[in-house]
């Protein structure tokens, strides 16, 4: 049999198997975490701005040094314009893991991080400004990921920002920043934490899909995830945490985006990821914004 029709007769057989994490306790220590007053998020990213300057910071009188983390951070970050060819790529799984879990980006990261596998962590990113409302009091998932670790290092003065204010500022494009070996420095309360880890994160806009027809909205969402599996799976990646991609201040509704990341991940990639996570920390009673993703995603054990 031929190595084509193997990998063919895998894809084809390959399965989903699901499962959900949530609690009220979940629910509880999220909103304790996450659910800050915009003061508290400026302060807190202007410090993390300031030991990203200062490649340093002290943790009960202990000097956290990061400055060899932040050079070898920039030196590996790599630019991907939508136009870049990608590498080819032949992992293939025959089960897929994927998880809806009440967790931000980091913990989600932590958890799957075990094992051999390599991890890839999604961010969106404002097209236009590095960090996004990271010092006026934003609490989206990249002011987020930038109070809790080193990702400005990787994605400040890239290209990607001034093409888009330039030619793109509304829908933005499929291009993307790889950043491996970003450091997280503080635990989800924003506690400096006295011994960094590493994440591999990829920093995609989201399209601003306000005012745009729903028609449009579906297929830019499924041309922006086409392209972000496709640099998972041609950079090695093994499991991808993903985010509430395009929701919120984005302006499209979960329904939307989960049918559009659902149908993704059967095809074309399906059995491609051993794991996909879905990290989205929801204290809302009804889970308004994680619930559209459990009802969809729950359906692909069926498919």
């Amino acid at each position: 049999m031929s190595a084509v029709k193997q990998l063919s007769q895998t894809r084809r057989s390959a399965r989903f198997e699901y499962q959900h994490f949530d609690s009220s306790e979940d629910a509880s220590f999220n909103r304790s975490d996450i659910d800050r007053d915009p003061t508290w998020c400026c302060a807190i990213g202007s410090d993390t701005v300031d030991l990203i300057e200062h490649k340093r910071y002290f943790v009960n009188g202990v000097c956290i040094d990061l400055a060899g983390r932040l050079d070898a951070q920039r030196m590996s970050t790599l630019d991907i314009p939508p136009e870049v060819e990608l590498p080819e790529f032949s992992k293939r799984f025959h089960t897929t893991k994927v998880e809806v879990r009440n967790q931000t980006q980091t913990e989600a990261a932590r958890t799957a991080r075990h094992g051999v596998f390599r991890v890839l962590t999604v961010m969106p990113t404002d097209g236009n400004q590095p960090g996004g409302r990271l010092l006026t009091g934003g609490r989206g998932t990249e002011e987020f990921l930038c109070r809790s670790t080193t990702i400005l290092a990787s994605i400040a003065d890239r290209s990607m920002y001034p093409f888009h204010r330039q030619f793109s500022p509304q829908v933005a494009t499929d291009w993307a920043i790889l950043c491996p070996g970003v450091s997280v420095v503080r635990e989800d309360d924003g506690t400096l934490i006295p011994s960094p880890w590493a994440i591999d994160v990829l920093a995609m806009c989201p399209p601003k899909t306000h005012d745009v027809k729903e028609v449009a909205i579906y297929s830019v969402l499924r041309q922006r995830f086409l392209r972000m599996f496709s640099i998972a799976a041609a950079f090695g990646y093994d499991r991808v945490i993903l985010p509430p991609f395009a929701t919120g201040v984005y302006g499209t509704h979960p329904e939307v985006v989960a049918d559009a990341m659902a149908e993704i991940l059967v095809r074309p990639f399906r059995g491609t990821f051993d794991r996909i996570v879905f990290a989205s920390p929801d204290w809302s009673p009804d889970r308004r914004y994680s619930r559209p993703f459990h009802k969809r995603f729950s359906q692909l054990q069926t498919v």
